[in-house]
């Protein structure tokens, strides 16, 4: 049996699920790093570190500072697009503003075979934290927590100029202009 477990035993993998465990990038030599309340990076501190399965918690921090933008999309891609006007607005000036605190997105498509959900905790100083997930097919995917820069200010003022309501939708929950570090890892839940 001790000779089974050693020549499966994987020392890289243990590492690593140990630094996932801490809820960060530890090096071969920092095994002994983790503590019982692992270090939480600048600007991930809402973050809950976790790691499925399932959908993944909300910053733990303040409170939302909107409704949930709720958007659908008929079959094939032909249906009207529907979304929650005010909610949308609202999350677009809380971009736009800097407003600290965060907004969250639902989106639902070909009749709910596939969905992205997600949200931006955003910082006064116009650093944020975002993350998605959604459904696909029989597959819940979870994207990391990513934390960087949001977009230019003025650029989510200028959606709400849009013509199109999904277009406005796309420029709120867009990717960030740029990402510095990894909150939280994601995660892939199959056959859900």
């Amino acid at each position: 049996m001790a000779e089974s477990l050693a020549m499966t035993w994987n020392p890289a993998r243990t590492i690593s699920l140990i630094a996932a465990f801490c809820g960060m990038a530890l090096g071969p030599l920092a095994l002994g790093a983790c503590s019982e309340e692992p270090a939480v990076l600048e600007g991930c501190e809402c973050i809950p570190v976790e790691f499925g399965p399932g959908e993944p918690a909300q910053p733990s921090c303040e409170e939302a500072l909107c409704p949930t933008v709720v958007a659908s999309e008929g079959s094939e891609g032909s249906g009207p697009f529907v979304v929650d006007e005010d909610a949308l607005s609202c999350a677009l000036d809380a971009l736009a503003q800097r407003t600290p605190g965060w907004i969250a997105w639902s989106w639902t498509g070909l009749e709910g075979q596939y969905t992205d959900l997600g949200y931006v905790r955003i910082r006064s100083d116009g650093s944020a934290v975002r993350r998605d997930w959604g459904q696909e097919d029989l597959s819940l995917v979870v994207n990391a927590a990513v934390f960087g820069e949001l977009s230019e200010a003025a650029s989510y003022a200028d959606c709400l100029d849009e013509a199109e309501a999904e277009a406005r939708f796309d420029c709120m929950r867009r990717e960030l202009a740029s990402v510095s570090q990894t909150c939280n890892y994601g995660w892939l839940d199959e056959g859900v």
